[in-house]
């Protein structure tokens, strides 16, 4: 999983660009807070210029992420489903030929 997260995407320049245009602050948070943090880096408060958002930036930014990046969003709910169902099942005992 680390070695997933060190995979540079443009995904999260997607969501950047779909919060700025919804509010910049937000998406200095996003880009300044929730990138570091899902590469498992430290985020000092010290570090983030506190006059770049707005207090309302903050649910800006946390409903976003429900709604279109965290991996448990609604759209997923199916996936999971089948996960659960999958990972109680006992495994099946079973032959395997080779030629």
């Amino acid at each position: 999983m680390k070695n997933l997260r060190a995979i540079p995407s443009k995904k999260p320049d997607k969501h950047s660009k779909r919060l700025k245009r919804i509010s910049p602050g937000a998406a200095y948070l996003y880009r300044a807070v929730i990138i570091p943090k899902m590469q498992e880096k430290t985020v000092n408060t010290s570090e983030i210029n506190m006059d770049a958002f707005e207090i309302s930036d903050i649910e800006t930014v946390y409903r976003y992420c429900g709604k279109n990046v965290a991996v448990d969003r609604p759209e997923n709910r199916v996936l999971y489903e089948l996960y659960d169902r999958l990972q109680k099942t006992a495994p099946l005992i079973s032959q395997t030929k080779f030629l």
